[in-house]
């Protein structure tokens, strides 16, 4: 974030500020049947995978996970 001059990413954790954050379990393992993208050709579809997102956080609110898929 710093080298392009996001200024409003990667930065630290402050009371008052909008947050930007993933949450990410390293450990979960997962076999995907598909992806949010529309395209149906991807070699991941069927392999079990490890490590997955369950939350990300843009400006302050969740936009994926939380329930909220």
């Amino acid at each position: 974030a710093a080298i392009a001059a996001l200024g409003q990413h990667g930065r630290w954790i402050e009371p008052g500020i909008p947050a930007n954050l993933v949450v990410f379990d390293p450990s979960s393992r997962w076999t995907p049947d598909g992806f949010a993208s529309k395209s149906a050709n991807s070699p991941w579809i069927g392999e079990t995978l490890e490590g997955r997102v369950h939350t990300t956080i843009y400006g302050g609110r969740i936009t994926h996970g939380g329930g909220h898929d």
